[in-house]
């Protein structure tokens, strides 16, 4: 009985364990996010935006993937991917860039 509690305690203690490190990652995400959604917020008056957009974006997926972190079905991908698509359709762009980088000022806290 007391063999039975110890495993069940120990198999409590790697699903804590695996927690505590998916939300360490998925907060790490966020705060790469928000670093590149800096930078263009402190280009946002350039003259080829899709350009910078496309390339701040490239660079943001590049340390996602050279840190080992999950870019694919990630809601931190997912707005890139929306404001990205936003500024080739030349609408709102200056506050598609705005919107992300809120975001991402909210979900890095």
């Amino acid at each position: 009985m007391k063999d039975k509690m110890k495993l069940q305690l120990w198999e409590k203690d790697q699903a804590r364990a695996i927690g505590f490190h998916v939300k360490r990652e998925h907060c790490e995400c966020w705060a790469i996010s928000k670093k590149f959604s800096g930078v263009l917020m402190d280009n946002i008056k350039s003259n080829d935006l899709y350009l910078l957009c496309e390339t701040i974006h490239g660079q943001f997926l590049s340390e996602l993937k050279g840190n080992h972190y999950e870019t694919v079905d990630q809601k931190y991908t997912q707005i890139w991917r929306t404001m990205v698509n936003t500024v080739k359709k030349g609408g709102k762009s200056i506050m598609a860039i705005r919107l992300l980088h809120q975001t991402n000022c909210q979900r890095s806290q």
